[in-house]
């Protein structure tokens, strides 16, 4: 679906400081949550389907109205990922933010379970928390299927594993890792999606995996560590449980494999725990993996909305081609040109500027909006500073493609054909891929003319739906 863009300001300057901001997906912002009273200034604003409605006391029909502290707040928190815009708020950044890049103290604590789209960032008042800000993204989207959270799913991948403790003494067991779990380390990402299938990310594209022995030692010690806090040689299961260590996390993460020739060889820097995931980084005296690093990261998440994640990892980066084919298309040069751009496309950069170009993120101009004001007497204020405010393309490549000259069903098709192609297999059973296929299928592609704007604009839309 579309971006819905929408204002939000600064209440206490009187709408004088003022943003907008695009929000991928449809999406509930509220101050308060759906089983509590409503605050003496509450906000509820329900964004769907492109439309927004905005409910506040007192408040702005237009734009949502902040105080100063959640103004500021809600642009940091569009900005939390670096897989969309600063300007853009999506489930991405609800993933991405925490307390350090929001700029949040220790009296605000942020709860997620992301895989039904909702975050809350609570501030804390004496003993009590009480709700600061909440955002719940639908996930259950038209056409697709809902990928539900570890506490509700008991799919799990069980995978053959190397597990390596003192002596350098290794095991071959079984892991067990459940649904909507990922894994960050330095062998690369691993991920088991909502049906119980494992994947790893190869830097270019997931492939199906049926075992993770070539996990590097450090990553596959500290992973042991979390799973098994017995500390026994057997089988192990990797769940959310494993999150409450009986001790400091720090020491339990390396203590099992922390000594070399009686001496320490590991050291955990740190052990980041939050109710859905555990993020480690690990020192060694050895090299780590292949690199010549002594450090690394390994990180756990439970509960991600697995398909997404795994979008966001092999298409992202297609903002560059995107505005290419964009500028290409709406510049003066020969169609020709715009053809053999997209051809000399690899299909992996082909589906990520489809991406980007079909969710509308291709910025095509900027307005100057003004973000503050000065009183200049009688009764008058103006503007002292100005802010830069993007503007989106509105259409999607194929729509685009169509309508500039001399180009058709002939010379667009096999371009769609070429996406569809390439399109990951775990997508492929996607009811939004199907309905595509219908649709491709239906299309007489012996015809030398244009689509009709009602054709090509749903193709637009499922492949934007596909791949966001």
């Amino acid at each position: 679906m579309p971006n819905t863009q929408i204002t939000i300001t600064n209440k206490f300057s009187n709408g004088n400081n003022s943003t907008i901001l695009s929000i991928n997906g449809n999406c509930q912002i509220s101050n308060y949550k759906p089983n509590e009273s409503k605050p003496a200034y509450f906000i509820f604003t329900d964004i769907k389907n492109g439309k927004c409605n905005i409910q506040q006391k007192n408040g702005n029909k237009n734009a949502i109205d902040f105080s100063n502290e959640k103004y500021q707040l809600m642009q940091k928190i569009a900005g939390a990922s670096s897989a969309d815009g600063k300007t853009v708020l999506s489930l991405q950044d609800l993933n991405d933010m925490n307390n350090k890049n929001l700029g949040l103290d220790n009296s605000f604590v942020i709860k997620k379970d992301i895989a039904v789209g909702v975050a809350t960032i609570y501030k804390k008042v004496g003993n009590k928390l009480t709700t600061f800000l909440r955002f719940d993204f639908e996930t259950n989207k038209e056409g697709k299927t809902k990928e539900t959270s570890t506490t509700d799913n008991t799919k799990y991948a069980t995978l053959p594993f190397i597990r390596y403790e003192l002596g350098q003494r290794s095991y071959e067991n079984k892991l067990k890792i459940p649904a909507n779990t990922m894994l960050e380390t330095a062998s690369g990402t691993y991920i088991v999606d909502a049906k119980g299938e494992a994947h790893k990310f190869d830097g270019k594209k997931w492939e199906k995996i049926s075992d993770i022995k070539s996990m590097d030692i450090v990553s596959s010690k500290v992973i042991a560590s979390i799973a098994d806090n017995d500390g026994g040689n057997t089988d192990m299961t990797l769940n959310k449980a494993d999150l409450k260590f009986k001790k400091d996390p720090k020491k339990d993460v390396i203590d099992r494999f922390n000594y070399y020739n009686a001496k320490p060889a590991y050291w955990a820097n740190s052990c980041n725990i939050g109710d859905n995931s555990i993020d480690c980084n690990i020192e060694s005296v050895f090299e780590i993996g292949t690199s010549d690093s002594n450090n690394t990261r390994v990180k756990v998440l439970f509960d991600v909305n697995a398909h997404q994640q795994m979008k966001e990892k092999e298409f992202n980066g297609g903002y560059s081609n995107a505005e290419k084919i964009y500028k290409q298309i709406s510049g003066p040069s020969l169609n020709k040109n715009t053809l053999k751009l997209i051809k000399g496309l690899s299909t992996g950069e082909l589906l990520a500027a489809v991406r980007t170009y079909n969710n509308h993120r291709v910025v095509t101009d900027v307005e100057e909006w003004p973000s503050g004001e000065v009183y200049t007497g009688n009764g008058t204020f103006s503007p002292v500073t100005v802010e830069k405010v993007p503007v989106y393309n509105k259409n999607g490549m194929f729509k685009d493609l169509n309508d500039e000259w001399g180009l058709g069903i002939q010379e667009i098709m096999p371009i769609i054909d070429r996406v569809m192609n390439g399109m990951p297999e775990y997508l492929k059973n996607d009811n939004v891929y199907k309905t595509l296929q219908n649709t491709i299928n239906s299309i007489d592609k012996t015809k030398d003319e244009n689509f009709d704007d009602a054709t090509i604009q749903k193709i637009d839309s499922l492949f934007g739906k596909l791949l966001e």
